[in-house]
């Protein structure tokens, strides 16, 4: 006779994980009213009064020795505090935000404690993906965004916190990094290539354009947003051995790419193959386009003078 667990058994360890789910939910939704209330109430007050207000919720919660905890650890052993601490922090304070300008004053409160590897711990955990399968990154490039428009955030410390979020916890794939640095947009994308140019990192900086172009490619955009943002880098670095370099580096990264992806036996690595393919032919003929527009109206033009 095939020996089935008891009832009682199985309803039990159902009610816990219903009781589990139930309570997640309900902090959640407490925590948005709670949310609600304080945003009302801290309305049109300035940046320090805001600061002040802040540190008497968290204390009162008991939320800093609780954050302490988290950050110092390894990330996924205490998971239900990092639950608690994502849970309260987005419902109460920073999903409440309207605008780019106050979630940059939030977050600025939240990170200022903690040196750079931490504030990068924090941000993962408050803006990262709850799903393995999955890697959303529109919230967490609002969150940078929203930290390069606050005034102690300068250029170089949005360039290091980026740095030490895609290290964490091990360093992120190329196209990963391009996803989060295309979301963030322009005002970011051109100071972190331009660093990694001055400072003579190629191999990352070629790896970054090469996972920029096959990002561009797969979400339709247009490749020339891409060659924009490499002209302007190309203006920033110091010199034009520097830019031949960089040059030099992209093409053989993508040659590199190319090369090591083709696998018969594997459809999933023949699809990246043809991805990365297609995304050089673009990125290619955007390029092409780029240096012979100018030429061919010059020559059109001194075709006419001639009639």
């Amino acid at each position: 006779m095939t020996a089935y667990p008891t009832a009682s058994r199985w309803t039990g360890q159902a009610r816990r994980k219903s009781l589990v789910a139930n309570f997640t939910i309900e902090s959640s939704r407490i925590n948005y009213c709670f949310g609600q209330f304080f945003s009302i109430f801290v309305k049109g007050w300035q940046e320090r009064e805001c600061l002040r207000a802040y540190f008497a919720v968290i204390n009162y919660n008991n939320l800093v020795l609780k954050m302490t905890n988290v950050i110092s650890g390894k990330p996924g052993v205490k998971a239900d505090q990092e639950m608690e601490v994502r849970s309260f922090l987005r419902g109460v304070i920073l999903d409440q935000c309207e605008s780019l300008e106050d979630l940059g004053m939030w977050l600025h409160f939240i990170l200022q404690p903690y040196p750079m590897v931490h504030q990068a711990r924090l941000l993962l955990l408050l803006y990262g993906s709850l799903s393995r399968t999955s890697a959303p990154f529109r919230d967490l490039a609002v969150a940078i965004k929203a930290l390069h428009g606050h005034s102690e955030w300068n250029t170089d410390s949005v360039i290091s916190v980026l740095e030490e979020v895609t290290a964490c916890p091990n360093e992120w794939l190329d196209d990963n990094v391009a996803r989060l640095l295309c979301m963030c947009g322009e005002a970011i994308v051109i100071p972190v290539l331009a660093s990694k140019a001055i400072n003579g990192k190629m191999t990352q900086l070629s790896s970054i354009i090469v996972g920029l172009a096959v990002v561009t490619y797969l979400s339709n955009l247009n490749m020339s947003w891409l060659v924009k943002i490499l002209r302007e880098v190309c203006d920033i670095v110091p010199s034009e051995h520097d830019v031949v370099g960089l040059v030099d580096a992209t093409v053989s990264y993508f040659r590199t790419v190319i090369l090591a992806l083709p696998d018969q036996g594997d459809v999933g690595r023949m699809v990246m193959f043809e991805d990365a393919v297609s995304a050089f032919t673009c990125f290619t003929r955007e390029l092409m386009m780029t240096s012979i527009k100018p030429s061919t109206k010059a020559g059109r033009q001194h075709l006419m003078t001639e009639e």
